[in-house]
């Protein structure tokens, strides 16, 4: 994991409170102070929240009720919440939270956060950033109706430039990355057509979770997941190159507006093998669309960019798109970590590690962390920390279509009595269709040491069956904000009869 080494300190000294005007909501830290690229800022801001669950229109919509009503544990809510300049839901609307948030958490109230802010004001009118770094403060709650105004202090790194983020300038970077990249770091440039098939006799995308039926005309609340193949051409019988698999679900109550979460997997050529996860908004009825690259695996650890989609074909809900995909990952990472990382020591207070950032071409305010720790998937008996809230859709001999939430005990060692180091609060969802493959979406939440009370982020393609699965840390909080990285998944233990499994992950 590739975290920051003094950003938590200069926050606190550096960051003031911002204007609350609807223009002005927003400044721009020093980028030498945090040891940015220089083609990288950090920008802070505030916003605020306004979660109505009650009146005549809500824009918290439950469309999967809990399985525990005293923690939400297994609920979810769809999202298109206000985003104001001011706390009062009176003031300046700067713009919309479109995603869902669900209950991860079985002995306290935690929940999985995926939503994208889409500013319609100002100088990011028209940007989108998907679950930034922030501090969340609760400023009012209602106790009967449950409606919630949160305050979201957010700290986004993104690029200095904006020629450096148009795409003829990233063709130019290209094909001479060294000149404006670090030195163990390569940019690409691809394109990919995506095949969205929902009828006929054999449909890669399959609604599992109908929209609220007052929002049916922008499909709000409604869930389709994907196993959609990738083709080198717009054809579909052209070169198959890999699949996108995931989900896509209405987030947006007054237009058609899409949070989008998906893997693409690549099968042939110098990718195979590999992937890149995106998470996103999709405005479906715009000619282009934005929706960053989160993370990676295999040639593309630690990748970061971004994708735009258009439109090239459809036919009734049936879609063909062209991603054109813009990504920076490191070169030469792979080998390196293999040289130089050794397994850790399994004490409960001492499972992490650090590993000299000079060897792999780290900034001076960067470190790289190794740790492992152990997941413990447990299905079956009295009190089971991982329960299916939606079954696969039907004759599936591979889940696809089922989503199970978990809150799975993270421990120092295999057995699962020995040191608890934290948990894993979040979902895995069937998301191929030929072979079992899941999204995973989880945070891993630390309870004891040094990283006690900080987490990371996992989402990416988890192949339950390979001997090592690989999927991408795209964030954290607390010691690991900004973090990036990956994980190594390794089976240690399955029951074949109830499902139970404990897993390995090893973390980079």
């Amino acid at each position: 994991v590739i975290i920051f080494l003094a950003v938590q300190i200069l926050l606190l000294t550096i960051v003031s409170s911002t204007g609350d005007d609807g223009e002005n909501f927003a400044r721009t830290i020093d980028r030498k102070l945090l040891g940015l690229h220089r083609k990288e800022k950090l920008t802070h801001f505030k916003v605020y929240w306004h979660d109505i669950l009650s009146g005549p229109n809500p824009s918290s919509i439950m469309i999967q009720p809990p399985i525990t009503n005293s923690t939400y544990f297994g609920g979810i809510n769809m999202i298109d919440n206000a985003l104001t300049a001011k706390v009062t839901r009176n003031s300046t609307l700067l713009g919309q939270a479109q995603g869902f948030y669900a209950g991860a958490a079985q002995k306290e109230l935690g929940f999985l956060m995926a939503m994208n802010f889409a500013f319609k004001r100002g100088k990011y009118k028209a940007i989108c950033i998907s679950e930034p770094p922030y501090g969340a403060r609760t400023k009012w709650v209602d106790l009967k109706t449950l409606d919630a105004t949160v305050e979201y202090s957010c700290y986004s790194k993104s690029s200095s430039s904006p020629s450096f983020l148009r795409p003829e300038m990233m063709e130019k970077l290209c094909k001479n990355h060294r000149s404006e990249t670090s030195r163990k770091e390569k940019l690409a440039h691809f394109k990919v057509y995506w095949h969205d098939m929902i009828s006929g006799p054999n449909p890669t995308s399959i609604i599992i979770q109908p929209p609220v039926k007052k929002y049916s005309t922008t499909y709000f609340g409604g869930i389709f997941m994907i196993d959609n193949a990738l083709t080198a051409k717009v054809s579909r019988n052209s070169t198959l190159i890999g699949k996108a698999q995931g989900f896509y679900a209405g987030a947006a109550q007054k237009e058609l507006g899409l949070i989008m979460a998906m893997n693409f997997v690549f099968k042939t050529g110098k990718y195979n093998g590999s992937t890149i996860t995106i998470l996103g908004r999709n405005s479906a009825m715009s000619e282009v669309r934005e929706m960053p690259i989160v993370g990676g695996s295999g040639l593309f650890r630690f990748a970061r960019g971004y994708v735009e989609a258009r439109t090239k074909w459809t036919r009734n809900l049936d879609a063909t798109v062209e991603y054109s995909c813009y990504l920076i990952f490191f070169l030469a990472v792979q080998i390196l970590v293999l040289a130089v990382v050794s397994s850790t020591g399994d004490e409960g207070d001492n499972f992490a590690r650090t590993i000299d950032r000079k060897l792999l071409g780290l900034h001076n305010k960067e470190k790289l962390t190794h740790f492992k720790v152990y997941w413990h998937d447990i299905l079956s008996g009295p009190n089971p920390t991982s329960i299916m809230i939606q079954p696969p859709v039907t004759n599936s001999t591979t889940y696809f279509g089922g989503i199970t939430m978990i809150d799975n005990a993270l421990t120092a060692k295999v057995p699962t009595n020995s040191t608890l180091v934290g948990q894993a609060q979040g979902f895995y969802a069937g998301a191929a269709q030929k072979e079992l493959g899941f999204l995973m979406a989880m945070n891993f939440v630390f309870k004891t040491g040094k990283y006690n009370g900080s987490t990371i982020t996992i989402l990416g393609r988890n192949t339950p069956f390979s001997e090592v699965r690989e999927m991408p840390i795209v964030g954290g909080s607390g010691l690991f904000r900004f973090a990036r990285g990956y994980v190594e998944a390794r089976t240690k233990w399955f029951n074949l009869k109830n499902g139970d499994a404990t897993v390995e992950y090893s973390c980079y």
